[in-house]
């Protein structure tokens, strides 16, 4: 039984006359419509989802090469830093 003869035939039971129980029936139906139109547009559909996981993935790929970058230039940097000192102290 769908929710708009369910809800006609409880109307009618409570002695509503037939003409408002259907408009009673139908303003439910429409106003369920119009919020599950509303509500889609929230959704995410499967191409959002599959778009966001490759925009997740190519972020995730610059924080790696980023990272990467940045331990081996301090790395390097580091080493030149001890190569200067030790130099330093073996001169003096």
């Amino acid at each position: 039984m769908s929710l708009d003869l369910a809800l006609f035939a409880a109307l009618k039971q409570a002695g509503v006359p037939d003409d408002a129980a259907t408009r009673v029936a139908e303003e439910l139906d429409a106003a369920i419509e119009r919020r599950v139109k509303d509500a889609q547009g929230q959704l995410a559909t499967k191409l959002d989802v599959t778009l966001l996981q490759s925009d997740i993935e190519r972020a995730k790929a610059d924080v790696i090469k980023w990272t990467a970058g940045f331990v081996l230039g301090g790395s390097a940097l580091t080493s030149v830093a001890i190569a200067i000192v030790l130099k330093l102290l073996h001169a003096a």
